[in-house]
């Protein structure tokens, strides 16, 4: 009797496990087919996509500079401009919020096919006072092609709590799904293909707005007064960790931080700390660090508040200003 009852269990144990298969399959499949009609990810998320598509675009061998940072990468460093000043052909793969064990991560993905001389990492203070930050993982996880490389980032990259959501989130199409129903409604979400005009090519990402008056002197950044005195040892081991990969692999590792509004490290009161903190990471892997916002404070890149598109990034005219600047500091030392 006990026998009899072991196998029935056994084959309604197989018959859920084929449910689960095909209902699995079922939903893969009506999620494939939603996602040619609406495209449910936020602006931030779409510009993400198109670096990444980019990026697996490129012929192997053609990168030689690869420029590794948060939002304030993104907006700051232009290829363009690069190429034309240095003659080199720059990929910009800043993301939002983007902490160093994520640019180690991006950088191993970047040199599968390509081998830069070069590898530029804007530092921003703000990502190196955490040990873990999901969101920024998940977005580039999103768009990252499987393989060993994005299950390394997904295994040491995520505390246990941010496993599981990735994997209850964006695994399993059930979620998915619903989440694409729920917006299908909202025309916002019907699939463009054109993409988002501030999206310049090559990772680049920079818009013409102007922050009002008002608002640049507001602190949309609430910074603690404490928070920042210290950085997260793991980042900082991260950060020295792709500064040691890209030596090994031979390409050349250049420290950089971009200009933000002054009232962000004013309102601080301990800048000095920070930039200390960066120097010493610097001097002890032995690559340059240029820190940008002495030279905006100096007045030596003549930016003002009408070159920031909001509370931390440059805008357009501010980007060119900046580029024009730092290049041609780069150029006159030999640096690159």
């Amino acid at each position: 009797m006990t026998t009899r009852l072991s196998i029935s269990s056994f084959k309604k144990y197989i018959l859920f496990l084929a449910l689960l298969a095909l209902s699995l399959a079922l939903f893969k499949f009506l999620e494939t087919a939603l996602l040619k009609r609406y495209d449910t990810r936020d602006s931030s998320q779409k510009i993400t996509g198109y670096q990444f598509e980019d990026m697996y675009a490129l012929e192997p061998d053609t990168i030689d500079m690869v420029i590794i940072g948060s939002s304030h990468a993104t907006c700051s460093y232009d290829p363009g401009k690069i190429r034309e000043t240095l003659g080199l052909n720059a990929f910009n793969l800043g993301t939002p919020l983007q902490q160093p064990d994520t640019g180690y991560y991006l950088y191993r993905e970047m040199i599968q096919t390509q081998k830069p001389k070069y590898l530029m990492i804007d530092v921003y203070f703000k990502v190196l006072g955490s040990d873990y930050a999901r969101n920024q993982v998940t977005a580039v996880l999103k768009e990252m092609r499987f393989g060993v490389n994005s299950l390394g980032m997904f295994l040491f990259n995520m505390d246990r709590p941010g496993k599981g959501s990735f994997l209850a989130g964006y695994v399993s199409p059930f979620g998915r799904v619903y989440d694409i129903l729920m917006k299908a409604p909202d025309p916002a979400f019907a699939r463009i293909f054109d993409r988002n005009p501030n999206y310049r090519g090559s990772g680049f990402y920079v818009t013409e707005s102007v922050i009002s008056k008002d608002n640049y002197f507001e602190e949309n950044y609430p910074f603690s007064k404490d928070t920042y005195k210290s950085f997260s040892k793991r980042q900082v081991k991260y950060l020295e960790k792709l500064i040691r990969e890209a030596k090994n692999h031979g390409t050349e590792v250049i420290l950089v931080s971009a200009p933000m509004p002054k009232y962000i490290t004013e309102n601080l009161g301990y800048y000095e700390t920070i930039h200390n903190n960066i120097r010493e990471i610097s001097d002890r892997n032995g690559v340059f660090y240029f820190d940008f916002n002495l030279d905006y404070y100096e007045g030596k890149i003549g930016l003002a508040a009408a070159d920031f598109s909001d509370s931390g990034h440059l805008n357009k005219t501010g980007s060119e200003k900046f580029n024009d600047y730092y290049l041609k500091i780069f150029k006159e030392m030999g640096i690159v």
